[in-house]
C-alpha cells in the first residue's frame, strides 16, 4: 500500500515536539499519518508500556487500529491487536515488535477512568 503524503504531513512526520495537534477537513488523513507516527514513536521509546485513548475504545478500535489504513493494515506483523485482552492483560491493549523490545499499548476509554484504574 503506498500512502502519498502532503509537505505538511511530511513535516509532521519529523517533528521532535512532544505534543502535536493535527487539525483538517474530514479524510484528510489526520489518523493515517498520526497512526503511523504514534506507533514509531512507541517503537522508538525506551518505556514499555504507552496508553492510545479515545472517548470510546470500540471507537479507536474502527477507526484507528483496524481501519482500511490504521495500525493493522500499515504495520501488519509488527503489531498484534488484543481487544479484549490476553492472559494476565484485561485490558485492550496492542503489543508492538520493536527492535528495542516488545512494548505494551494499552487501549483505553478517556471518558471512564474507573475502567482502568487498578
Amino acid at each position: 500500500m503506498e500512502i502519498l503524503l502532503s509537505e505538511k504531513f511530511r513535516d509532521f512526520m519529523k517533528s521532535p515536539f512532544k505534543v502535536e495537534v493535527l487539525e483538517g477537513v474530514t479524510s484528510a488523513g489526520k489518523t493515517t499519518v498520526g497512526a503511523i507516527k504514534f506507533i514509531l514513536k512507541v517503537m522508538e521509546s525506551d518505556r514499555s508500556q504507552h496508553i492510545l485513548a479515545g472517548r470510546n475504545v470500540g471507537v479507536v478500535a474502527k477507526n484507528i487500529i483496524e481501519s482500511d489504513r490504521g495500525i493493522l493494515k500499515v504495520w501488519g506483523d509488527a503489531v498484534d491487536f488484543y481487544p479484549n485482552g490476553k492472559g494476565s492483560q484485561k485490558l485492550p491493549h496492542m503489543i508492538v515488535h520493536s527492535p528495542k523490545g516488545e512494548k505494551i499499548v494499552y487501549v483505553v476509554n478517556y471518558n471512564n477512568v474507573s475502567s482502568y484504574k487498578t
